[in-house]
């Protein structure tokens, strides 16, 4: 009895430590400081590089500091001019390059003309990124309560990226005896495939509400086709024009459908010294194709800098016009800001 626990002692720890042997992290990074990091490389885009160590924990590596760097496993990898390449990355003689792919049929990119690498085979935890802000203000003067939330998850995978995104906007004020409320919500989930190059097409499904704008509801559906003007490790440009389908309940007046023409435009700029900086804006224009002269234009400017690993601060602005409300009194223009507080996690 003791001999056969002591065996299965001996085989269970000789087990393990061979599954540990085989996880081990076997990829390299060589840093322009000499360091020769030993890892697991989790993913890079936005001009860094996210790498877990063991007994460090994940460090985030910015490219412009890497001489070159490899790895093992499969990897997808897309450069600046929208080539999308599947293989192994193994180190350079030439100092700011990796090669990309198999065998004799890798090819030799430099590493600032990398946007993004993701590892294919991954569980479906790996593949999720995503970030969370909160903001809150009262003002005794005016007995007002602010609140706001927002938040993104993504789902990546080799062509595809499935994102679930929302924004709520609410207030509260005590005037005399009565509390007046407002509401603003967009919450959406797309899902994008690519193309070719810099070509991409993405399909939305979403809701919206807006007290100010006297809407109860709005359920939406479309398609666009979306060009990646400029994409670099620190700027993002892209286009998309596409059609948009919905059906909107005032709150007063009867349920109205509408076809609309859609253009957005839409910029991010990030800085990955420190203090990490990123802002994001975007510009949304609905041209209605049922009824003459109505139009629509969503507008969003935000900016976050991090305080500690992975920890935010932030200011954003947002306005929505509508030439035409559905709700007769309602105003054509609401808008807001805030400051927030938020983390993100890969």
């Amino acid at each position: 009895m003791v001999k056969s626990l002591i065996s299965y002692t001996i085989f269970l720890f000789l087990l393990i430590s061979t599954v540990h042997l085989s996880a081990q992290k076997t990829d390299t990074i060589y840093h322009i400081n000499g360091n020769v990091l030993t890892g697991e490389i989790k993913k890079m885009s936005d001009g860094i590089l996210i790498f877990k160590m063991d007994g460090m924990g994940t460090i985030k590596v910015q490219t412009e500091k890497i001489v070159t760097f490899k790895s093992r496993k499969l990897l997808q990898v897309r450069t600046r001019r929208g080539e999308l390449i599947f293989g192994k990355i193994d180190t350079s003689l030439s100092s700011g390059y990796v090669n990309v792919g198999y065998g004799v049929n890798k090819k030799q990119i430099l590493i600032l003309d990398i946007v993004e690498v993701y590892p294919i085979k991954t569980t479906f935890w790996l593949r999720l990124n995503g970030k969370l802000d909160v903001g809150i203000d009262y003002s005794k003067s005016t007995n007002m309560l602010r609140a706001n939330t927002s938040g993104l998850l993504e789902h990546r995978r080799q062509k595809t990226s499935t994102k679930i995104v929302w924004n709520t906007y609410g207030s509260s004020q005590l005037i005399d005896t009565n509390i007046v409320t407002n509401k603003k919500v967009d919450a959406n989930i797309s899902h994008t495939q690519l193309i070719k190059g810099a070509w991409l097409w993405t399909g939305t499904f979403g809701e919206n509400s807006n007290t100010e704008l006297g809407l109860d509801l709005r359920l939406y559906f479309g398609g666009t086709i979306q060009n990646d003007i400029i994409y670099t490790n620190r700027h993002h440009l892209y286009a998309q024009l596409g059609v948009s389908f919905n059906r909107e309940f005032p709150a007063e007046g009867e349920i109205i459908d509408n076809p609309e023409a859609l253009f957005s435009l839409n910029y991010l700029v990030y800085k990955h010294t420190d203090p990490e900086f990123s802002l994001t804006t975007h510009v949304d224009a609905y041209q209605n194709l049922h009824f003459n002269g109505r139009w629509r234009l969503d507008t969003n400017f935000d900016v976050k800098i991090e305080v500690f690993n992975n920890f935010f601060i932030g200011f954003k602005i947002y306005s929505n016009f509508d030439s035409k409300p559905s709700s007769e009194h309602a105003e054509s223009l609401d808008w807001g800001s805030s400051f927030t507080v938020g983390y993100s996690f890969n």
